[in-house]
């Protein structure tokens, strides 16, 4: 596999960062607010945020990147199920 360039690795780095951050922000809104109908997209970030920290965890290259595509996905589609649930729930979620 070709080496990877200094400004990917830091794109796929901040990419990591926020898929950490956002399920960092999700599980305490979890936590505190119990069973709401955003509970589906708040585990998917979190399972977003356990790809996100695999990109920093691994030091294949290969397995690094697969962490990020599927940090990308679960981070996307969790944030997509919270902002559905939100605006089906006229925000009372």
């Amino acid at each position: 596999m070709p080496p990877e360039s200094s400004y990917v690795r830091r794109v796929r780095h901040l990419a990591a960062t926020l898929s950490l951050l956002l399920a960092t922000l999700m599980l305490i809104g979890l936590f505190g607010a119990g069973f709401t109908p955003l509970l589906p997209g708040q585990i998917s970030c979190a399972v977003g945020g356990a790809f996100g920290a695999g990109v920093y965890l691994n030091s294949d290259l290969r397995t690094s990147r697969m962490c990020s595509f599927w940090a990308a996905v679960t981070t996307g589609i969790g944030v997509l199920g919270v902002l559905l649930a939100m605006r089906l729930t006229d925000g009372q979620a």
